[in-house]
């Protein structure tokens, strides 16, 4: 089977499936403007992304004549498609480069949506012309990815008309994110400057503004826990300018608050430390303003680390509407925080268990192999002329 996968090269979240594939013997063409593998691996091929010189037209002309102009880059893409001959074309994170696949002709075509990359065009300020062409690529697909149960509607709003979707998180590697690690934790505490007491509250999300690390900030502050460290992750994969200014904005309320010396950044971890990451915290916080599911909360549940959480209906019905303890507001948080770290640790086994069982990324890999056989078994590869 060969898969052609549009994908961001540099994200974790593209890499993992990447991987899966090539382990079970899919070959796999990427398209991207980065390698994920650039010393290359059996099976693997990559093809840079065609450039169009969209964003000079778009300055010239506006969003809209630029987006229909974008239409163009479906030829390229046409021809690759038709020389790579894959049996299933994938694109993750659901862009423009969904809609030229779907204009290219491209099928069976499934699209993966991250979340943002829907939630920001239902918000009031999105740009018609991108919204219409994000409907235009889930109306075209054959199947589309999603991995909170309220994502089905939004892309059936934007699309115009029902879309086919499948239920399919991330997963998680329950052999690497584990209980444990004690020595590794305790030596990246000390190179952290956290003192070996104390309490340590990690707020794992990118730093973006809509993960209102600032509302973590606050709460962390009003709970006045004495020793306590709150631990943000310095790393932004779209932008590392919003990083640096997040990161200056956080220091200064610090500073405004009295909780400097409780501050901390850590830079960006391979995904191979995170696990050391979740053992060296006593508390997990997701605080986003809009999300789908993370996969911040199988990670730290694997690890047996408790978690709160603001309350969003994309979390309903989830493994983290068992485990995870939701708040509606960050007064509320704050009050989460103080009674969580005050408390002795919870007992997460039956939590680690339910995610090792449902969310284990072997699992979700041969589910997602198992859809692609079924959607090249129902329709047979066509040349379009």
């Amino acid at each position: 089977m060969k898969v052609l996968m549009l994908a961001p090269g540099n994200s974790p979240h593209a890499r993992r499936p990447l991987g899966w594939l090539l382990a079970r013997g899919v070959k796999v063409c990427f398209l991207d403007e980065a390698d994920p593998l650039p010393d290359g691996a059996p099976g693997y091929h990559f093809v840079p992304l065609p450039r169009s010189g969209l964003g000079v037209l778009r300055g010239l002309v506006g969003s809209h004549s630029a987006l229909s102009l974008a239409k163009w880059r479906a030829w390229p893409l046409h021809r690759i498609w038709r020389v790579a001959r894959p049996d299933v074309t994938h694109v993750h994170w659901v862009d423009p480069r969904a809609q030229h696949c779907a204009a290219a002709g491209m099928h069976p075509l499934v699209l993966t949506v991250w979340g943002s990359d829907i939630d920001d065009q239902l918000a009031p300020t999105a740009d018609p012309a991108m919204r219409a062409a994000i409907g235009e690529a889930l109306a075209a697909a054959d199947l589309v990815l999603i991995d909170a149960a309220d994502m089905a509607d939004k892309c059936t709003q934007l699309a115009g008309c029902p879309v086919p979707t499948r239920l399919l998180t991330l997963g998680v590697d329950t052999t690497r994110f584990a209980p444990g690690y004690a020595t590794e934790a305790a030596a990246l505490r000390a190179s952290l400057d956290i003192p070996a007491d104390a309490r340590v509250v990690l707020s794992p999300r990118a730093m973006g503004h809509i993960y209102r690390h600032r509302e973590v900030l606050d709460a962390f502050a009003h709970a006045r826990v004495p020793g306590a460290v709150l631990l943000f992750l310095r790393y932004n994969p779209s932008s590392f300018a919003e990083c640096r200014t997040l990161e200056e904005d956080l220091r200064a309320r610090a500073a405004e608050l009295g909780v400097t010396d409780a501050l901390r950044f850590s830079d960006r971890l391979p995904v191979a430390e995170l696990p050391v990451l979740y053992a060296a915290a006593d508390v997990v916080v997701n605080f986003p303003a809009h999300d789908a599911f993370p996969v911040t909360f199988l990670e730290a549940l694997a690890c047996a680390r408790p978690v709160i959480s603001c309350r969003l209906p994309s979390y309903a019905g989830t493994v983290a509407e068992r485990y995870v303890r939701m708040v509606d507001d960050p007064d509320a948080l704050a009050v989460t925080l103080a009674e969580t770290l005050a408390a002795p640790p919870a007992d997460l086994t039956a939590a680690r268990a339910e995610v090792c069982r449902t969310h284990d990324e072997t699992l979700v890999a041969d589910t997602l192999v198992a859809l692609y056989r079924e959607l090249a078994g129902r329709k047979p590869f066509e040349v379009i002329a």
